[in-house]
């Protein structure tokens, strides 16, 4: 069986050449029905990045609620995300995550509450629409913004009274991120959905003083997108590209680990970087239409949503691994499959030496941003979490040969 690369980009080239030929103007307009219709929201202001989105959010709180100067965060997160808050002045409230559920304790939610807390950013990354129901409902009665990170769930959802509520559209205000490995991928770009009229005439306002996207960063990304095109191609990936990333994880090579994983690039800044306060491209608008619209974008989601549902039939019962609670397939629909695992840099090694390669490198437990550990699960899940691959080129095939191999291992 030929080796399947961990990563699937889901844009192609001919998609990025006939985007081209869009009509800005049509195709803004046709993302903006999408969004407003499928998340239930009334506005929708694209940004330049995701991060660009959430130091609005920011701004417009510290502009509107200057006394509240708190945001509660998953510590188990995206050193992205939580060092814009703190370089935005906010005290960072962090929560842990629990390791049997993959979820908040919103009993500890509701005690770390008080009045000068501003807003919660919860992160949609192994949760069902229940916790999201109940998050609605502590922070309206709290009077604190509920943010939806919805960064890796677009497109999810679930059926509720014969209704389909979009993941996304459960906050008050959701963040979209449109970057080169999401399931909407423009390269670049992000977006912020509310019907907060306020803080939709607050970020209108903000994103005209932002500057144009820098072309020089976009045109790296086209390098990359371009490079990892022929990279992830079936004959460089089998022969090549594979064995790299092989020895990459089993030597901990840093320098190639940092381009497929670009998370572990980070570094904490000083400032915030000049491309943060950037409006979308209209290169990047046109794609979003351009594959919104193609048939294959839903197409996808079908088959990956199978995908983890198989992997979780088939996993289930080998021991030393483990996996969250799956209540709602099409909401839990991953773009990787994750479980907790004992020996983790064996198991990886095992695998690669099978032919599989994994996601070794997730989120990461964020309190050295601001000070010391403290949240011991987000830790253990930095620590010992991988992410099995559920994109469309997955077959059944490949999900029964990454069991029967994990099982193995164990055994």
């Amino acid at each position: 069986m030929n080796k399947i690369p961990r990563v699937k980009i889901y844009l192609s080239i001919k998609q990025l050449i006939l985007s081209l030929f869009n009509d800005k103007k049509k195709s803004q307009s046709n993302i903006e029905i999408f969004f407003k219709q499928k998340l239930n929201k009334k506005n929708i202001i694209f940004t330049g990045m995701c991060r660009s989105a959430f130091m609005i959010i920011l701004d417009y709180l510290k502009n509107t609620l200057p006394k509240k100067n708190e945001i509660i965060i998953c510590a188990y997160n995206l050193k992205e995300m939580v060092d814009v808050a703190r370089l935005k002045k906010f005290k960072i409230i962090f929560i842990d995550i629990d390791l049997q559920t993959g979820l908040i304790n919103t009993n500890k939610l509701t005690k770390l509450i008080n009045p000068k807390t501003a807003a919660l950013l919860y992160t949609n990354m192994f949760n069902d629409h229940f916790i999201l129901k109940d998050l609605q409902y502590i922070c309206k009665k709290n009077n604190i913004l509920l943010i939806e990170d919805n960064a890796i769930y677009l497109g999810n959802y679930t059926n509720k009274e014969n209704k389909k509520m979009m993941a996304g559209s459960f906050g008050d205000v959701s963040l979209l991120s449109f970057g080169v490995m999401k399931n909407v991928s423009a390269l670049f770009g992000g977006a912020l959905v509310t019907s907060n009229k306020g803080l939709a005439n607050f970020a209108n306002k903000k994103i005209n003083e932002y500057s144009n996207f820098p072309k020089i960063l976009y045109f790296k990304q086209i390098i990359l997108f371009l490079t990892l095109k022929i990279l992830l191609s079936k004959f460089i990936y089998n022969y090549f590209f594979y064995y790299l990333i092989q020895i990459a994880s089993n030597k901990q090579i840093t320098q190639i680990q940092k381009m497929i994983y670009p998370s572990m690039k980070f570094v904490k800044k000083k400032k915030l970087p000049i491309s943060y306060y950037s409006k979308i491209s209209s290169t990047s608008i046109k794609i979003i239409d351009q594959l919104l619209s193609d048939k294959n974008y839903y197409q996808n989601n079908i088959i990956r949503k199978k995908n983890n549902k198989n992997y979780f039939l088939k996993l289930k019962s080998i021991k030393n691994i483990k996996l969250f609670p799956f209540n709602d397939h099409n909401f839990q629909n991953l773009l990787d499959f994750p479980i907790i695992v004992k020996d983790k840099k064996k198991l990886v090694d095992y695998l690669f030496k099978n032919g599989l390669e994994v996601r070794s490198y997730f989120y990461d437990n964020c309190d050295e941003i601001v000070g010391k550990i403290k949240n011991y699960n987000s830790k253990y899940l930095e620590e010992n979490l991988i992410c099995l691959p559920s994109h469309s080129d997955i077959s059944e095939k490949h999900i029964k040969q990454f069991s029967i191999t994990i099982n193995n291992f164990y055994k």
